[in-house]
């Protein structure tokens, strides 16, 4: 990453929570003044995902896909409600109650935070109050699980990014308050380093293009029912190799929402590099 890009592009910085009604009926911190919520008609972005950004540098205002501000803040939240989703599932290990949900949205949503894939605001909504949803299902079940994550470190399981709030409003403007934390800019200045930020980043987008194909390889495997792909599909994989596929994406995810969210080090950046490394070594 060029030095100075983050800092030279637009704010992203946290902002107070609304008192809309979360999920589950609780509150969430804060009220967001009339003026601030007003604002978030045109919320600030910074999205460099794609080779079409920008200057080379990174969409601030909409992106050159058309992808509004709005469409990237969901976007940037939902990839990380994913990657808790992942640390969750990881602290499950194999024997985890919910990996039909955790397959299907982890999978999906990732999928459809790629440039021009989907930019259906609704339809990001709706992974997120799923995702919220799922999580808190999963933290109150690992309370009384013995998985992996346990026998490690004794506690039940990781704590959730700061990023993430602790309770996900329902009201759309407040949703994006919400997701303003989650933006890249926001998590930078966490991480502090913009090289080994760069990287946990760069990683990220491998994480969802392996997400997106292994997305579609699943739909074959489910869906089609066409003689070719009949036995196309009976030739990829079974049910050993998919679940060994998940349970790397999980713990490559789980990495990431970690490293990503933290104050990084050199050695974070190494162990970075090599649980990249790792996607691809499933794969063979």
């Amino acid at each position: 990453m060029a030095s100075g890009l983050l800092s030279s592009c637009c704010d992203n910085r946290p902002r107070a929570l609304s008192t809309s009604q979360g999920l589950g009926g609780a509150e969430a911190a804060e009220e967001v003044p009339a003026q601030e919520l007003e604002d978030l008609r045109q919320p600030k972005m910074m999205c460099y995902q794609c080779e079409q950004t920008n200057a080379g540098k990174g969409c601030t205002t909409t992106g050159v896909c058309k992808k509004s501000p709005t469409t990237a803040g969901l976007q940037d939240l939902q990839v990380l409600y994913a990657l808790r989703l992942c640390q969750l599932a990881t602290a499950f290990g194999p024997e985890n109650p919910f990996e039909a949900e955790c397959r299907h949205l982890i999978l999906e949503s990732m999928f459809a935070t790629l440039t021009n894939v989907n930019f259906d605001n609704a339809r990001f909504e709706a992974y997120l109050k799923q995702s919220a949803a799922l999580a808190e299902k999963m933290e109150k079940k690992l309370e009384n699980h013995s998985g992996p994550y346990r026998k490690e470190t004794g506690k039940p399981f990781p704590p959730a990014p700061a990023s993430l709030p602790k309770v996900l409003p329902t009201e759309s403007k407040a949703l994006l308050v919400a997701a303003a934390p989650a933006g890249l800019l926001s998590r930078s200045e966490v991480v502090a380093n913009e090289d080994i930020f760069g990287v946990l980043e760069m990683c990220v987008y491998g994480l969802k293009g392996v997400m997106a194909y292994f997305y579609h390889a699943e739909h074959l495997q489910v869906n089609d029912q066409h003689p070719a792909a009949q036995e196309d599909k009976a030739a990829a994989y079974g049910e050993v190799e998919r679940t060994e596929v998940y349970q790397e994406l999980y713990r490559v995810g789980a990495f990431l929402c970690s490293a990503g969210n933290s104050k990084a080090t050199e050695e974070t950046l190494n162990a970075g590099l090599g649980e990249a490394s790792d996607i691809g070594a499933i794969w063979e």
